[in-house]
């Protein structure tokens, strides 16, 4: 019997392909169903190291059993309607679509329709529940600053960059107190400082420096020097211009929170990857801000 609805579904043979054909409707909305492919190593090492968590004991770049993986996409024309990927890394089954599709039926009623044609398949509670957000050039907004914690001798100064080479050893530290609060394995620190330094030699990595100062010093001394570090970073995932940059990890020490410091990161870099000009930091904390886009 002829098709005449235009839906047509399309099983991949590789994650390639299905990256190939998907990453064209990549949104905020796809994270899991395309984000998901790219950095739990269904791709070749070189594609999927760009993509890799710091600290995920899942990312790699091993090429696995086909058998072991189903990729596949629904199309309504030419557009993209909805993904279904199986991975045997967890989570397994992932049904997604992006923002400019209206699903019809629900994805509530898609997740009940592949329960009823799978059933084998068995749902078990969520291990942790995870909250995405996005900007785009008509969403983002003016920053809105926290109240600046009271410091009685001593102020910070500090500074968002891009990472460079040598703040690559410790940077590890701040990906192991990140990964401590994940759900999942926490991957060995020399294959997380590899990830690093692919990472920061493609500019995917930003990095919060600091110093302080006597409160009233205009300028750092010696003492100063001394007590300089990393406080911060942000990691990118995926970038599939002109669609989407993915944020992978944000993180500031905890002793450092509460003074503006990830919301001014997050909003630098997502100005520089909106090809905004990146606002000067005017909240509780004196920020000085040098990014640029990745790559």
């Amino acid at each position: 019997m002829p098709n005449t609805s235009g839906l047509r579904v399309v099983c991949f043979a590789s994650a390639q392909e299905f990256v190939h054909a998907v990453e064209p409707f990549d949104d905020p909305f796809m994270n899991f169903g395309l984000g998901t492919v790219m950095d739990t190593g269904s791709l070749p090492s070189s594609t999927a190291s760009k993509y890799a968590d710091a600290g995920d004991s899942n990312a790699g770049g091993t090429v696995h059993n086909p058998m072991e993986r189903s990729f596949v996409a629904a199309f309504e024309g030419e557009r993209l309607i909805l993904t279904a990927t199986y991975t045997t890394k967890p989570p397994p089954c992932i049904l997604s679509y992006p923002t400019t599709t209206s699903p019809s039926p629900s994805p509530q009623d898609a997740v009940a329709a592949l329960l009823a044609a799978w059933p084998n398949l068995r749902t078990s509670p969520p291990s942790f529940t995870a909250t995405a957000c996005f900007a785009t050039l008509d969403t983002l907004r003016s920053a809105v600053h926290p109240t600046p914690r009271v410091e009685e001798d001593v102020e910070y100064h500090y500074k968002i960059c891009f990472a460079e080479p040598e703040d690559a050893q410790p940077l590890v530290a701040l990906v192991l107190a990140l990964s401590a609060h994940s759900p999942g394995p926490m991957r060995p620190s020399h294959a997380i400082l590899s990830t690093l330094q692919k990472a920061i030699a493609t500019r995917t990595v930003y990095v919060v420096h600091t110093d302080q100062r006597l409160r009233g010093d205009p300028e750092p001394n010696q003492h100063t020097k001394e007590h300089r570090g990393l406080m911060g970073f942000l990691l990118l995932e995926r970038i599939t211009p002109p669609h989407t940059v993915a944020i992978r990890n944000v993180f500031v020490v905890p002793e450092h929170r509460r003074r503006g410091l990830a919301e001014t990161l997050v909003r630098a870099v997502t100005q520089a990857c909106l090809g905004l000009p990146v606002e000067s930091a005017q909240g509780p904390a004196n920020v000085e801000v040098e990014v640029g886009t990745p790559g």
